[in-house]
C-alpha cells in the first residue's frame, strides 16, 4: 500500500492562553494585547473587512465568515482578517446582546463543502482512503464579554465535487470555548490519547440559513488553545459506531471561533496539517 502525504506547515514557537474581559471597553482590550497580536494588525500583507470573502493564500484560506449578521436585526458589527507570513488572524465586535452564533472567522483548508469544484490542499478526500489526518495548532486570544468558542469544523459530502445538497454531515471539535453550550444532546464522554471529550448529537434544519445534515461535536473537557488534535480519530469513532458512510468526502477542515455575544481578537501563531491517504481506494 502507498501513501500520499501532505504536510501544510505555518509555524510560530509561542502560545498564549485566552484573556476573557468582562467590564473593559473595547478599546481597552485591543490596547492590552501582545506586541505580536498589535503587529499582526497593524503590518498585515493582507487585511480583509468585507463580510463572508476571503484571503486566499497557498497554504489555507482565511475566511471572514460573519454567516449570522442577520440575527443582528441591523445592529452594528464588524469583522476584519488578517493575514502575514508569520501569523494570521481576526479581529471582531459584536453587540453584547446577539443571539445565537453569529458568526466563524476561520482558516480553511479544502475548497469547502458549498462548492467544491477542484481539489485544494489534499481535499476532498474519501474517508475509506484517509490515514492520517491530525492539526498542531496555538492560539492567542483576547476576548470580551461572552459566547465564543475555538473549533475545528469538518464537512462531509456525498459527492466528490460537493454542492449544498449533497452535504450529509457537520462534525465540530471544540477546544476552548466560554459561555457556550453545544447544539443537540450529549450522548457520552470518550476518552482519546490527546485528551477527554463530551460526544454529542443533533440535526440541523433551518431553511432561512440553508441548513438540513446531520451535526456531531465533541467537546473538549480541560479546555485548551494549543495543542495536536487527531482529527481521523474522531471520523474512525463516528465510522465505527455507524454513525458515518466511510464513502463519504472530507471536503475540507477549518480551525476558527465560532461567536455570539462577545468581541475580540485572535491571532493563530502555530499551524500544521498533516493528512494522508492511501492510493488503493479510489477518490471518485
Amino acid at each position: 500500500m502507498k501513501n500520499n502525504s501532505i504536510v501544510i506547515l505555518f509555524l510560530i514557537f509561542t502560545s498564549c492562553a485566552p484573556a476573557l474581559h468582562q467590564n473593559i471597553s473595547f478599546e481597552t482590550l485591543m490596547a492590552s494585547r501582545s506586541f505580536a497580536a498589535k503587529s499582526l494588525e497593524n503590518n498585515a500583507d493582507s487585511i480583509n473587512c468585507n463580510l463572508n470573502s476571503e484571503i486566499k493564500k497557498d497554504q489555507f484560506i482565511v475566511k471572514n465568515n460573519l454567516w449570522g449578521k442577520s440575527r443582528l436585526k441591523g445592529a452594528r458589527a464588524s469583522l476584519c482578517s488578517f493575514y502575514s507570513d508569520k501569523a494570521v488572524g481576526w479581529k471582531w465586535n459584536l453587540p453584547e446582546n446577539a443571539r445565537g452564533v453569529i458568526g466563524y472567522p476561520a482558516v480553511q483548508w479544502g475548497q469547502g463543502p458549498w462548492e467544491t469544484t477542484q481539489s485544494l490542499h489534499g481535499f476532498p478526500v474519501r474517508l475509506d482512503s484517509l490515514t492520517v489526518l491530525n492539526v498542531q495548532f496555538a492560539a492567542e486570544q483576547y476576548i470580551k464579554h461572552k459566547k465564543y468558542n475555538l473549533a475545528f469544523d469538518l464537512w462531509l459530502s456525498s459527492a466528490y465535487f460537493s454542492h449544498p445538497k449533497t452535504i450529509t454531515t457537520e462534525i465540530m471539535v471544540w477546544e476552548d470555548f466560554y459561555d457556550f453550550r453545544s447544539f443537540g444532546k450529549k450522548i457520552q464522554e470518550i476518552k482519546t490519547p490527546f485528551g477527554d471529550y463530551e460526544f454529542w448529537s443533533g440535526y440541523i434544519k433551518n431553511e432561512e440559513f440553508g441548513q438540513d445534515w446531520q451535526y456531531f461535536a465533541f467537546i473538549r473537557k480541560e479546555k485548551r488553545n494549543a495543542g495536536t488534535v487527531d482529527l481521523n480519530y474522531f471520523l474512525q469513532f463516528l465510522i465505527q459506531k455507524k454513525l458515518i458512510d466511510a464513502t463519504q468526502y472530507l471536503t475540507s477542515v477549518e480551525l476558527g471561533n465560532e461567536i455570539g455575544n462577545s468581541s475580540g481578537f485572535t491571532r493563530l501563531h502555530n499551524l500544521e496539517l498533516h493528512i494522508e491517504k492511501s492510493t488503493n481506494t479510489l477518490n471518485k
